[in-house]
């Protein structure tokens, strides 16, 4: 079953950064205080789900990956998957991102303290993030890892287009439907002839 594409972005900024390694991986170069933003567009509705004891795993398959440092653009092809922890120790929901052609990932999400209320696929990834109380990304070099990561930092916000469709909730349709058979009641006692 496919649905939409939904793209989720985030931003933040560089707090660490390995300038040939990013040029290696990626071609593009970094350093540290530039904005970063990362876009990932994926069908939320035709993922698969593997549950285990202590998380959730979310599988989205190939998925189109945006990379931005400072003005130099990357655009790729990666496998997505994303893991949602909801355990008394602490809650986590991250975005794994595999770029098996590059022999690298980018890990983006948040995570510290107990701050999801389930292990289900939220309907606003993006709200769910921005409620984490800490929010980062950090790139993994395969091939080469004895070198220092490629680069790491914050992110200060997540979005997603389009926005999700807001659903009522059973007691709000019940609600509605009183107050309209309530209208059209008064409205037909109203419209009686009188005698």
């Amino acid at each position: 079953m496919q649905g939409e594409p939904v793209t989720l972005s985030a931003s933040g900024t560089v707090a660490g950064a390995c300038d040939p390694c990013l040029q290696r991986l990626f071609n593009v170069t970094s350093e540290v205080g530039d904005p970063f933003a990362v876009s990932l567009t994926f069908d939320p509705v035709s993922r698969t789900q593997t549950r285990e004891a202590e998380f959730v795993l979310y599988e989205f398959g190939d998925s189109s990956v945006a990379l931005n440092f400072g003005t130099e653009t990357a655009t790729l092809t990666a496998n997505l998957r994303a893991v949602i922890f909801d355990t008394a120790r602490g809650d986590s929901f991250q975005f794994l991102v595999d770029f098996p052609s590059l022999g690298a990932g980018l890990v983006v999400g948040g995570g510290q303290g107990n701050w999801l209320d389930t292990d289900a696929w939220p309907t606003d990834a993006a709200a769910a993030l921005n409620s984490a109380p800490h929010k980062g990304f950090h790139f993994v070099d395969f091939k080469f890892d004895e070198e220092p990561t490629p680069a790491a930092g914050t992110i200060s916000r997540f979005t997603q287009t389009p926005q999700p469709t807001s659903i009522p909730e059973p007691t709000t349709i019940l609600l509605l439907g009183t107050g309209l058979s309530g209208v059209a009641a008064r409205r037909r006692r109203h419209q009686r002839p009188r005698h």
